[in-house]
């Protein structure tokens, strides 16, 4: 995925959107674009990701988009891979009993996280507020959602969700419904 031209485009739809409702533009705005790169090595994600996630962040250090939909936020560099709090997952309890690793990559205005399987390098949305113990996001009713196969089709969906925002397509089908 070219996230040069991922970033022009959604540089763009900002610059629209902020105008168009008179918002602050530092509410609604994409990172650096002289990101550092954050070394993915230690997250023990597949390769597939671990190069789609260097490509992304070596132009856009993570996003945070506080009037579109809910609100998308993805964590800039510096924070990837920081366990901060008990209520950042690093491991995914599913509904079976059996344990995935998960990396946790960002957020949505109404407390869901956004997660890297690292395995697999699927992007999973998790309800907010589901902790069995310290790290450990318990899906025991299995309601986390697989928003994506991967994460670059997880930015593409992100960029349809803010044109959909901004050209006010009511009949689009947000990351989140």
């Amino acid at each position: 995925m070219d996230y040069k031209k991922w970033r022009k485009d959604v540089s763009r739809l900002l610059v629209e959107f902020v105008n168009q409702r008179s918002l602050s533009p530092n509410e609604n705005c994409l990172g650096d674009e002289n990101a550092n790169t954050f070394d993915f090595g230690s997250a023990n994600l597949t390769s597939k990701c671990l190069e789609q996630l260097t490509a992304f962040y070596s132009v856009c250090n993570g996003l945070k988009w506080t009037d579109v939909f809910n609100g998308y936020f993805l964590m800039p560099s510096c924070e990837l891979g920081i366990v901060s709090d008990r209520y950042t997952p690093n491991r995914l309890k599913n509904a079976d009993g059996s344990y995935s690793d998960v990396f946790m990559i960002g957020s949505k205005g109404g407390g869901e996280l956004f997660v890297v399987k690292c395995e697999t390098g699927e992007i999973l949305m998790l309800a907010g507020g589901r902790f069995e113990d310290d790290h450990v996001y318990d899906d025991w009713d299995d309601r986390a959602k697989c928003v994506a196969p991967d994460f670059n089709d997880f930015m593409n969906i992100l960029r349809s969700d803010l044109t959909a925002y901004v050209k006010e397509n009511l009949s689009h089908k947000f990351i989140t419904d």
